[in-house]
């Protein structure tokens, strides 16, 4: 190719790491039991997830016989309708998972 028939191209590229955070946000405070608690368990609707679920609460009821378990799904993997999350904000500790 000579200069008259070259084409020039402009390449844009990103750089997709992120800025590092100035401030921590912090945890939620740690229970010391579940006994008396309210637990949800939040099914994001992956498959294997509500068996994934299922064994953590039996394994949880063993150890916090007194646990309340209140399970909640949501309608799709990418996100919840705040109605429900107002629902799992109610409990004392929610647990979730990634089925597959």
């Amino acid at each position: 190719m000579n200069a008259e028939t070259s084409t020039r191209r402009t390449v844009t590229v990103f750089d997709p790491t992120a800025d590092e955070e100035k401030s921590q946000e912090k945890l939620a405070p740690r229970l010391t039991s579940l006994d008396g608690k309210v637990v949800g368990l939040l099914d994001n609707t992956k498959d294997l997830v509500e068996t994934l679920l299922n064994e953590v609460q039996v394994q949880l009821q063993k150890d916090f016989p007194n646990a309340e378990f209140r399970y909640f799904r949501k309608d799709s993997v990418s996100g919840a309708p705040p109605g429900l999350m107002e629902q799992v904000a109610q409990c004392n500790a929610v647990v979730t998972a990634v089925g597959d």
